[in-house]
């Protein structure tokens, strides 16, 4: 789009960026918004341009209130974790880049945001695309989640040290140090699965299988050791973690073509 402005000063891009987003948001129940952020000044006559679609319900629906100056979105704590202020935007910023969650004063939500740069054919930097998640959505697909009866898993924001999910909804945003047994399964965390034993937590021992996802969160289940024989007899426990964190890796990850 940006390669066809500039050969045609005229074209709608408005329109062509909104049917882009509304296109994507409209496949993908789980994200709650996607927005497009240009770099200040690089589209004639405006000089900020990022229009946002996002869902109300059942509907998509679209707001431009984050273009407002005072708002001023480069900025923003999300733009400038995907694309640093001292960034060179000559040099590629290649991968993906998520925040820690996060107020919303335009949409009154809270959300973790994902997002990556965009170029243009010379592979110079010219903005950001964006997906957004609620802490909500982690919850409802974080608490559908079963191994065992007992069992529960756990999300953990090792970088920002704070808690995305947890059956106790209390310790859900607090530090990771609120969870008694955390040091246990942070001291050697790795992508690799991995098992400790002896995990004690309301007065019950668990047995913790957990991962490094790609986004840099710890992901794991705990499993009670009187449910954990059952639970192995009846599949194979490593094979069946790792897809799991397969499943949750790519519920977690939008891919912008």
């Amino acid at each position: 789009m940006y390669e066809a402005l500039k050969e045609s000063p005229d074209l709608d891009y408005r329109q062509w960026i909104v049917q882009y987003l509304v296109n994507y948001l409209s496949t993908d129940s789980n994200a709650f918004g996607y927005g497009l952020w240009f770099e200040p000044g690089l589209i004639p006559g405006d000089e900020l341009v990022g229009p946002y679609v996002f869902w109300d319900n059942s509907e998509v629906l679209i707001t431009y209130d984050y273009e407002d100056p005072e708002y001023n979105y480069p900025d923003s704590i999300w733009y400038t974790k995907i694309l640093p202020a001292d960034w060179n935007i000559n040099t590629p910023r290649p991968g993906y880049f998520f925040t820690e969650p996060f107020y919303d004063e335009v949409l009154n939500q809270t959300y973790i945001t994902m997002g990556k740069t965009i170029a243009d054919n010379s592979g110079k930097i010219i903005g950001i695309v964006t997906s957004d998640w609620t802490l909500d959505f982690l919850n409802e697909m974080m608490g559908a989640l079963v191994l065992t009866e007992s069992s529960f898993p756990f999300l953990l924001d090792l970088e920002n040290d704070q808690v995305l999910y947890h059956p106790d909804q209390e310790l859900i945003g607090k530090e990771n140090t609120k969870i008694e047994w955390v040091e246990e399964v942070r001291k050697d965390a790795s992508t690799n699965v991995s098992v400790v034993e002896n995990l004690e937590y309301g007065g019950i021992l668990y047995t913790g299988y957990y991962a490094l996802l790609d986004t840099g969160y710890l992901f794991g289940f705990l499993v009670p050791d009187h449910e954990a024989f059952s639970f192995l007899n009846q599949i194979r426990k490593k094979n069946l973690l790792i897809s799991l964190l397969f499943l949750i890796a790519t519920s977690l990850f939008v891919y912008f073509k």
